[in-house]
């Protein structure tokens, strides 16, 4: 019997298309928050420090210019759906100690 992963999964799509593969394992938790009122809004936490170098990465990639088209879409294996389309509107960078 084969196994079904269950884990639930998301897809991020920049400017019309998926986000490379780089960024998807650097991404650490994704947040979508629908309203019946109002405009709806997501959250994605990436890392942003290199391990290998400690350099910073993705903040001042192309990828993620304010003004870029943004859709996630959230769901298990090959069933996504949508759950919001929009556009950047803010990078927030947190730096730890």
């Amino acid at each position: 019997m084969a196994s079904e992963n269950k884990a639930p999964d998301s897809k991020i799509y920049i400017n019309g298309s998926e986000i490379v593969p780089e960024l998807k394992a650097d991404i650490r938790e994704t947040i979508v928050t629908r309203h019946t009122r109002g405009p709806s809004s997501f959250e994605i936490t990436v890392n942003i420090l290199n391990g290998e170098n400690q350099q910073i990465k993705w903040v001042d990639d192309a990828l993620v210019q304010i003004g870029n088209s943004v859709r996630i879409e959230m769901g298990y294996l090959d069933s996504f759906h949508s759950v919001f389309e929009g556009e950047l509107t803010a990078l927030l960078p947190k730096f730890t100690n």
